[in-house]
């Protein structure tokens, strides 16, 4: 067997293993009358559920995050949860953080998914702290 040929054994294998958990929890779920419309499926990317953020400092000290997320109650035709672009802001005037906006809500993005998050500063509005 060649190496390629053992990297595709290797996937086969973990996507066996991915699906056989996703299995378990659905029935789990249904075993204890708990809904199962939270994440059914999630397409296997090898990475984990969220991305890390993006995080930025405008030049009033307010703080934005955007991070890609497996999302909830959204799946496709073959029953997958796509990931969305997710964000929140922590205002130098507030003292709490905004909560979560889903930044592909709308219709118009049911059945895409958005994967790569990224953010940029304007130039000349860096601050240190």
């Amino acid at each position: 067997m060649n190496n390629s040929q053992g990297e595709v054994l290797n996937q086969k294998k973990n996507l066996l293993v991915y699906e056989c958990l996703i299995n378990k929890v659905i029935n789990l779920l249904k075993q204890n009358n708990l809904p199962i419309n939270t994440l059914l499926n999630v397409p296997f990317y090898r990475v984990s559920l969220s991305s890390f953020p993006q995080i930025t400092v405008d030049q009033y000290n307010n703080i934005f995050y955007i991070w890609s997320a497996a999302t909830p109650g959204n799946p496709d035709p073959d029953l997958n949860n796509y990931r969305h672009l997710w964000g929140r802001a922590k205002y130098h005037t507030a003292s709490a953080m905004t909560g979560q906006i889903d930044l592909n809500s709308d219709f118009q993005y049911i059945f895409q998914e958005f994967v790569y998050e990224s953010m940029a500063k304007t130039p000349g509005t860096i601050t240190s702290r």
